[in-house]
């Protein structure tokens, strides 16, 4: 991951020895300058440009222009970078302190779909609803965090939770993975009755999943009744989109919809409460599932998801041919 450190010049030792660490996790990592130009050709420290900045009265115009080519060198680095790490110990008694030049360089992240990482919790400052609303992600001084993705679910359905964990684990296992769920609507109906409807259902979860958590990648998973010919089959539909809009569509197997059950369904009934009914079980979507009931668990509802999660991955697999 490529990772552009911010806070205050106060912390220049930190942030090198941040840096450092970074690096042996395996991330490409950018400060601040360690130099400067002051004016007269000659290279200074950041250290000693800062006191001389401390100290004038203004008067010297080459203070100021150096800082507008620091501050913009630094935006240029936050533009690289995948995410940004605010190194944000106390100062002037401020615990957690967020400078003005920081808080500038996290308002840019924000605007360009930065991740932004916060090593101590947001402090008690005048802008912190600010700080509050670009939803860093705070660390606790646990650099290995930097290093987890972050996949959302539209979904609280564990089944379709642990099939999305073991389908980005197994097309990446070297590496970490959390997965969260999150309230969003498929804008389609409870049962949906087309391949169509399906992938329209799955594309709204995955959207919303993945606006609301700030989430590397985005799931939605949904079940849908498609007629092909004079038979019925339930396959699922899986869309995964990625923070740069990306999107891959995947789906399960298809599995046979008996008459029996569409009539119930015809009726009003989803097909997870027609399982229920006529296997005599409670639930059922959130355990075997249509695929398991019919297949007596030889193709379990988790496994059959999983695949339909990995076929949707093929877009990020092989993003060069797509």
């Amino acid at each position: 991951m490529k990772i552009t450190i911010c806070g205050s010049i106060a912390f220049f030792d930190e942030m090198l020895d941040i840096k450092g660490k970074l690096e042996q996790l395996g991330n490409e990592v950018e400060m601040p300058p360690v130099e400067i130009e002051d004016g007269k050709g000659n290279l200074i420290s950041i250290k000693e440009y800062y006191k001389i900045r401390k100290n004038t009265e203004g008067n010297e115009e080459w203070v100021w222009d150096r800082k507008k080519w620091a501050m913009r060198k630094h935006f240029d680095k936050v533009s690289w970078s995948d995410a940004i790490l605010v190194l944000n110990y106390d100062k002037n008694d401020i615990k957690g302190y967020v400078g003005g030049n920081t808080f500038l360089e996290m308002g840019l992240a924000l605007h360009l779909g930065k991740k932004i990482y916060l090593l101590n919790s947001i402090p008690e400052m005048p802008h912190k609803e600010e700080l509050l609303g670009m939803k860093p992600i705070v660390i606790n001084k646990d650099l290995t965090k930097i290093n987890t993705m972050k996949i959302a679910v539209g979904s609280h359905n564990p089944v379709k939770l642990k099939a999305v964990e073991m389908a980005f684990k197994t097309v990446w296992p070297d590496k970490k993975w959390v997965v969260v769920d999150a309230d969003v609507s498929s804008g389609v109906p409870d049962q949906p009755m087309s391949d169509e409807e399906g992938i329209k259902g799955a594309r709204n979860r995955a959207r919303q999943a993945i606006e609301r958590t700030q989430s590397d990648y985005g799931v939605g998973l949904e079940g849908a009744i498609q007629k092909i010919g004079e038979n019925y089959f339930d396959s699922g539909w899986i869309v995964v989109v990625d923070k740069d809009k990306n999107e891959g569509i995947g789906s399960t197997i298809r599995m046979a919809a008996p008459m029996k059950m569409i009539e119930m369904i015809e009726q009003g009934m989803e097909l997870g409460t027609v399982n229920d009914i006529l296997f005599k079980k409670t639930n059922s979507k959130q355990e075997q599932g249509h695929f398991g009931l019919m297949t007596n668990n030889a193709v379990t509802r988790t496994e059959g998801y999983k695949d339909g999660v990995i076929s949707a991955l093929s877009r990020f697999i092989h993003p060069e041919i797509f």
